[in-house]
């Protein structure tokens, strides 16, 4: 079963106040050392989150029960859904038409002629957006919107595929009048999305990785016509008194190690962005996906020398450094590119990258697991992607801070420190990567001061097991951990 026990159920198990863990240190045997210096914070966290498979005639049923949302919100922790805003002018069947629909200076009129009825597909997201967003707590929930594709007859070059749900590809043009067309279909989309289903899109990105061409529904975009194609939809969105916040550009990157081919390419599009001015004004945060170099495996081999690259080529910009999708790796925990991987790209991500949104491709999908979920079909499979991922999303929350640690890795072993200033939590993740244990010690700042911390642990032979709570007093925190494992130290609880 997975631990979603309720955070009173697990203070049971592990009580407050219980005295600190001693380690015994062998005499001519130091331990690897980190401090945690709380007076240099970085990054504000804005909340992890995922899609979801719906594609899928077992999509409706699999994400449309309480125990998925439970693990969703409760168990997890996640506060963001990003969803495939895919609205299609009105037809029977919710396919890409092949007439020509034509969008006129009445927003109303335009929102009318989209379909959130009949296209199972476009309906799923909204359904279970507005039943997170129901029970969602105090964090409530984001939504963020990407879209894969316009309808089919803005766009030449693309392939109908699967009886038309699919537009494969394709460019669009950019004279005046289709970008017209595209600023209005654009606009009513989030209208008629947040009309239908009574849930707002904090954020949208125009083009889902908009250098690659699918036969599912996909546009090339270079990075001069993405940027056009941006201002174009900033200015609709103007017009029409939209205040949905501009994400992009989603292409893959940052890469694998020593390859800067794939930041190269996100950096072209961020490039051309910046030298449009009304595209420049209106972007709100920069999105990666973090894949291979194919946009498809998730190899979890993103190098810290890359994330550091892409924050010192954005960093200027002022804007946020988002991380909107990545499969997670395989599911098994020997596997190399596994469990463990995930939690070292995650940590590469908010140390190096900077970034401060996170979303996984899918939370679970409605087929058995693989390296594109957090979670398969069957809801109770104690799975170690799914354990890993909430060491980082069950407890560093909305508005939480990153502290500095110095340094960030030593031998192997990684540490990222969060502390939430309003709600006064501190959560310390910790990844040894070796095959053997280590003995550890962080040295906390005042922010420690006082705190009793509970600690849960994954490895190969638990996942997310609760240990005996530490006393967090200023000073050096001596720690054993396991080879190849993740522990997490927290008073922050939802």
């Amino acid at each position: 079963m997975l631990h979603s026990e309720t955070p009173a159920v697990v203070r049971r198990r592990t009580p407050w106040g219980v005295a600190a863990l001693a380690v015994a240190m062998s005499v001519g045997c130091a331990p690897d050392r980190v401090r945690v210096d709380d007076g240099t914070r970085h990054q504000t966290w804005e909340g992890a989150g995922s899609s979801l498979m719906g594609w899928s005639d077992e999509a409706f049923a699999h994400y449309g029960n309480e125990r998925w949302r439970s693990l969703f919100l409760d168990d997890m922790g996640m506060t963001v859904l990003r969803i495939n805003l895919l609205p299609l002018p009105l037809s029977a069947r919710g396919v890409h038409e092949l007439d020509v629909v034509r969008f006129g200076p009445d927003l109303d009129a335009n929102v009318a002629r989209l379909d959130y009825e009949t296209s199972s597909r476009a309906r799923l997201y909204g359904e279970v957006a507005r039943a997170l967003q129901a029970q969602a707590g105090p964090d409530g929930l984001k939504v963020i919107a990407s879209v894969w594709t316009p309808p089919h007859f803005l766009k030449q070059g693309a392939t109908l595929a699967h009886g038309r749900l699919d537009s494969g590809g394709g460019h669009l043009p950019m004279d005046a009048d289709t970008l017209e067309q595209y600023g209005r279909y654009m606009t009513a989309s989030v209208v008629a999305w947040e009309r239908r289903f009574g849930v707002r899109i904090d954020a949208l990105s125009i083009q889902n990785e908009p250098r690659f061409e699918q036969e599912y529904n996909s546009m090339a975009l270079t990075p001069p016509q993405y940027a056009q194609a941006l201002a174009t939809v900033a200015t609709a969105f103007t017009a029409a008194g939209l205040s949905t916040r501009l994400f992009g550009p989603e292409d893959v990157g940052p890469g694998p190690p020593g390859d800067r081919g794939l930041l190269e390419h996100q950096l072209s599009y961020i490039r051309a962005v910046m030298a449009e001015p009304t595209a420049a004004a209106a972007i709100d945060a920069f999105a990666v996906h973090a894949y291979a170099g194919n946009g498809i495996d998730s190899d979890g081999q993103a190098a810290p020398d890359n994330w550091s690259a892409y924050w010192s080529a954005i960093a200027a910009h002022g804007r946020p450094s988002w991380q909107t999708e990545s499969g997670g790796g395989a599911p098994d925990w020997d596997h190399p590119g596994g469990p463990l991987m995930l939690a070292n790209v995650i940590y590469e991500g908010m140390t190096y990258g900077q970034v401060s949104l996170w979303c996984n491709w899918m939370f679970s999908q409605p087929v058995p697991l693989d390296q594109h979920a957090l979670l398969g079909q069957d809801l109770e499979i104690d799975a170690p992607k799914y354990a890993v991922a909430k060491h980082f999303f069950r407890f560093i929350r909305s508005g939480a801070q990153r502290l500095e640690v110095v340094p960030p890795q030593r031998d192997r072993v990684k540490v990222t420190a969060w502390h939430e200033p309003q709600r006064d939590r501190l959560t310390v993740v910790l990844i040894n990567l070796r095959d053997g244990t280590v003995r550890f010690e962080v040295e906390l700042g005042s922010v420690a001061r006082g705190r009793t911390l509970s600690r849960w642990q994954t490895s190969s032979s638990a996942n997310f097991e609760s240990l005996p709570a530490v006393e967090a007093l200023p000073g050096r925190l001596g720690l054993e951990l396991p080879g190849r494992s993740v522990t997490t130290l927290s008073d922050a609880w939802p």
